[in-house]
């Protein structure tokens, strides 16, 4: 397909009510379908995109302001991930395994000096990563009156509430190992194990393995570092809302980034490297078109690519990131477009439909 230049382009022909002031490298068919996932969104609704090509990455930042979607550089403004940060969490535990510190096989209880119940003590760090712990969603005492704030419903879960919950009785939806079932208490407790296993904060374990060695300056758990690039949170009716404190939980969901640093870690991801390529690699099948990796969802697409693929939301954020190691092809997306909009499955619907334009 052609690329656009750089001048103004009317699509009011196209969608009837707006102006889009386009950017290069950015073709018409791309353009049009940006635009017709995110005209439902609130004003001030900002989505950052970077589209990867092996080296080369390509930018494309837009903001809905007065009805119209016009274009900004956003692509070094700061977003919370949500569940991104799940992939984040499980590249800490390759490289831990790489580094000979822990192993996939290595249980819960063995991290943590607390007695753990009978159910979940033998849950190992492999079954967190894969969603195959059976343990909840979320933990059953999450939500406490007096307590709870749910404009940042993890903020005051912290490790005493956690290993309690852990040591008295869990619901566990099916044996560890058995089933996969998307757990935020997994994958937020993974984070806290490898915390208390290796005497780091999940913090400082970001810094070592992944901001540090690419380059990925903007990339946090802490906003204090990067207040000055937010961009502000929106719930579903467009008003700006609090960020999300994941406490004990972080390893859920806690980091913040921007789409320039996501592009870093996916071009790390087509390289030569041990700990990626472990964490890429298949642990359980759902079904015949998706397995589940460590951290990440495998698709399997119509036309036989191999995309890695996770998706995040909070109160006032979603995101997206897929990527094809094979065809070394990536999309990432940043918003702040809240988790609870009725239509936030946009997001994901824009991110598949151009990888399928790759």
């Amino acid at each position: 397909m052609s690329k656009i230049n750089t001048l103004p382009f009317i699509l009011i022909a196209i969608l009837g009510f707006f102006t889009l002031h386009l950017q290069a490298q950015i073709t018409n068919a791309q353009m049009d379908t940006i635009a017709k996932f995110i005209t439902d969104f609130p004003a001030n609704t900002q989505v950052s995109i970077a589209i990867v090509h092996g080296d080369e990455v390509r930018y494309y930042g837009v903001k809905i302001e007065n009805g119209k979607l016009i274009t900004i550089d956003n692509k070094d403004k700061v977003f919370e991930i949500g569940s991104v940060t799940k992939v984040f969490t499980s590249t800490l535990l390759s490289n831990l395994v790489k580094a000979d510190k822990v192993d996939l096989n290595t249980t819960i209880q063995e991290c943590l000096s607390q007695p753990l119940n009978e159910k979940v003590k033998a849950i190992t760090l492999l079954q967190l990563a894969n969603h195959t712990s059976g343990l909840p969603r979320l933990p059953e005492d999450l939500f406490q009156p007096g307590k709870s704030d749910m404009n940042n419903p993890y903020a005051h879960y912290d490790g005493k509430m956690l290993e309690a919950y852990l040591s008295h009785q869990p619901t566990l939806a099916a044996a560890p190992g058995t089933q996969n079932a998307y757990s935020n208490l997994g994958a937020g407790l993974l984070g806290y194990v490898i915390e208390q296993k290796t005497g780091k904060s999940y913090e400082q374990l970001l810094q070592e393995f992944v901001t540090n060695p690419y380059k990925m300056t903007s990339t946090t758990t802490e906003r204090s570092r990067v207040a000055k690039k937010m961009v502000l949170g929106q719930n579903a009716q467009g008003v700006v809302t609090s960020n999300w404190d994941l406490n004990a939980l972080k390893g859920a969901g806690a980091i913040l980034s921007t789409v320039e640093d996501l592009s870093k870690f996916v071009q790390a991801n087509f390289k030569p490297n041990a700990a990626l390529e472990l964490q890429r690699e298949k642990t359980f099948t759902i079904n015949p078109n998706l397995d589940v990796a460590l951290g990440w969802h495998i698709i399997k697409t119509q036309s036989g690519k191999t995309w890695h693929w996770h998706n995040g939301g909070t109160g006032g954020y979603t995101s997206s990131l897929a990527m094809d190691v094979t065809g070394q092809e990536s999309v990432i997306i940043l918003t702040n477009i809240s988790a609870f909009h009725p239509k936030m499955s946009n997001i994901d619907q824009l991110c598949f439909t151009l990888m399928r334009t790759l």
